[in-house]
């Protein structure tokens, strides 16, 4: 089974800056090219994120995640340190109180900031005991996954109320 996780509120559209076709819809291409895009000009502005490569949505667009890899990083965080928080199953979310299943605002902060926490701990474990430990450009890649799940949670809360997962 797949997994996107997605804005509950699209922040292009909150702000009033997204550009849309005929039909009302949101065109995420041409609101990026506008310079006016929020995840792209957050992300961007950030150095620990900004080259990272997004693992995008089933539909491909910037400010989706696809939550089955983050659900893979998350998983293997609870095998290595037990206390950790949070596990494979996190991402599904929970009912939110408009029907949908997803993460409450509150619930990404929370998720993100135990992540920053433990960076640390997440490096260690790459470095040491993933199957990828050794290969340089791939520990760097795995590293970098993770501060931008941990980004993208925190964008999420403070810009978007939260997420709605599609699976």
């Amino acid at each position: 089974m797949g997994l996107d996780n997605i804005p509950r509120e699209y922040p292009c559209r909150n702000q009033g800056v997204a550009v849309l076709t005929e039909d009302g819809k949101i065109d995420c291409n041409a609101t990026i090219e506008s310079g006016k895009c929020p995840h792209n000009n957050m992300k961007n502005s950030n150095p620990l994120i900004k080259d990272s490569i997004i693992p995008l949505g089933m539909i491909g667009t910037n400010c989706w995640y696809r939550g089955k890899y983050g659900a893979y990083l998350l998983e293997q965080m609870k095998n290595y340190i037990e206390d950790f928080s949070y596990d494979e199953n996190t991402l599904y979310g929970n009912e939110l109180d408009d029907g949908n299943n997803g993460l409450a605002a509150s619930e990404c902060l929370n998720i993100s900031n135990e992540m920053i926490a433990y960076s640390e701990a997440w490096a260690h474990y790459v470095k040491t005991n993933s199957e990828v430990a050794g290969d340089l450009d791939k520990e760097k890649d795995l590293i970098n996954d993770w501060s931008y799940l941990a980004w993208w949670l925190k964008f999420i809360g403070e810009e978007c109320n939260g997420s709605i997962s599609w699976y």
